[in-house]
């Protein structure tokens, strides 16, 4: 939207250019996606693809959220076979 007059209203309707101070500011964005690069190298990302795709959650309509939190419990309980809590209860 392209205003070419002044707002109803308003007949002292001036426009002028900001002017920005950026000293330091490439020493900052600079650190800034050097600190970003860091975490991301920290980080892992694991996709996994399964045969049944989004059939059996929505047949149980489970949220994603929900079928994220009950396999978390699943595997959690194959592999230490305990189980543990995977989402905070809301305290009474």
């Amino acid at each position: 939207m392209c205003i070419t007059h002044p707002p109803f209203g308003i007949s002292n309707y001036h426009t002028y250019r900001l002017e920005w101070e950026l000293d330091g500011f490439q020493t900052d964005l600079k650190e800034a996606r050097e600190n970003l690069e860091g975490m991301i190298a920290d980080s892992d990302l694991l996709s996994v693809t399964t045969s049944y795709g989004k059939r059996i959650p929505k047949k149980c309509r489970l949220s994603p959220d929900g079928w994220f939190q009950v396999r978390i419990i699943f595997v959690s309980h194959n592999l230490y076979d305990q189980s543990f809590l995977s989402h905070s209860n809301p305290v009474p």
